[in-house]
């Protein structure tokens, strides 16, 4: 047999039979002559072998960011390999920092578990930035990278394509911030707005109610109307409460108030959660059963009702107002100083 440009012979096993083994890195061609003490010509033939090389692996990755907390990170993606895998790990560093002698970050892994055995596989991983203690304009950047299982050469790896997460500096997030706060008080001052022109609504019609004995059609639809104002007023106060819980979780992710403001932000969340109390979301149930057998006698205490609550809520919303706008300028106050 030859092959490598050398003459090898093969091992006989029978009278007839020859056998010879031998590890390929690469495509190439052999042949194979036989002979004996009696043949003076040579017959051969000749074969080709071809060596197809391990592929390296390929990995995709998708990334998804918390609305709310924008430290949150989620990953999906996809891995394949022709063979299988060895590990795989996610990578991140913090960049625009240096430690004491002026060099740059390590970069960090963690070990994603995943199935060495399954060519192709989806995988997930959650990052909280959290953990790194990020400093308002630093940046952290992040890759995943996977390893086959390529016994020949050697376990060879891709990575993702890179990713990167920049916190806000101070200045980028005090404009944020007083963006989302403007929009919460225009907000409450037209829900307040909202409150006062509801209750001149029902003083109108139960004046309008007070010489009549019997409801006709356009007054029934008039109450109706009411209590649909007041159910939007409701769901109003709803999405304030949640966008001031929110806006306070957003700021705080990247600097932390000083324990004043704290305290001032939590008196304003409970007051939020004040302006629409159990006893009051019962109440509303209640009107909204009233209308199914609605009667003139019933009229005056729903009108009555819906006043009252109003008037509790505009109440209250002027009260979480005075504390929002002082709140707001104390932190503006407290940016000035700092800044």
């Amino acid at each position: 047999m030859r092959f490598r440009d050398k003459v090898q012979k093969l091992q006989q096993q029978k009278s007839n039979a020859f056998d010879f083994s031998s590890s390929f890195l690469q495509s190439q061609s052999y042949s194979i002559t036989t002979y004996n003490e009696f043949l003076k010509n040579h017959d051969s033939l000749t074969y080709t072998i071809n060596v197809i090389p391990d592929a390296y692996p390929s990995i995709t990755a998708e990334e998804y960011r918390d609305s709310v907390y924008e430290k949150r990170l989620y990953f999906k993606g996809l891995i394949k390999d022709d063979y299988g895998f060895n590990r795989m790990t996610f990578n991140y560093k913090i960049v625009n920092n240096k430690d004491s002698n002026g060099a740059q970050e390590p970069v960090r892994s963690d070990t994603i578990g995943i199935n060495k055995a399954i060519n192709q596989q989806q995988y997930y991983h959650y990052f909280d930035l959290g953990s790194l203690n990020i400093k308002p304009g630093e940046g952290v950047e992040y890759y995943f990278e996977v390893w086959d299982n390529d016994g020949i050469n050697g376990p060879k790896s891709t990575r993702s394509q890179k990713m990167f997460f920049k916190a806000p500096t101070l200045n980028e997030l005090s404009e944020k911030t007083e963006k989302a706060n403007k929009q919460l008080k225009d907000e409450m001052e037209q829900t307040i707005k909202e409150a006062r022109e509801l209750q001149k609504k029902v003083d109108d019609l139960n004046k309008k109610l007070f010489d009549k004995k019997e409801l006709g059609w356009q007054e029934k639809k008039q109450i109706k109307d009411l209590l649909k104002q007041q159910e939007d007023l409701k769901t109003k106060v709803e999405k304030m409460t949640k966008e001031n819980a929110e806006n306070s979780i957003k700021e705080q992710q990247f600097h932390t108030p000083d324990e004043k403001i704290m305290q001032k932000e939590q008196q304003l969340e409970d007051l939020f959660k004040q302006v629409l109390p159990e006893e009051v979301q019962k109440m509303y149930e209640e009107l909204q059963k009233m209308l199914d057998n609605l009667d003139k006698n019933k009229v005056n205490e729903m009108l009555d009702k819906i006043k009252l609550n109003s008037e509790d809520l505009e109440k209250q919303l002027d009260r979480d107002l005075e504390l929002f706008k002082q709140l707001q300028f104390e932190k503006s106050c407290r940016i000035i100083s700092t800044s």
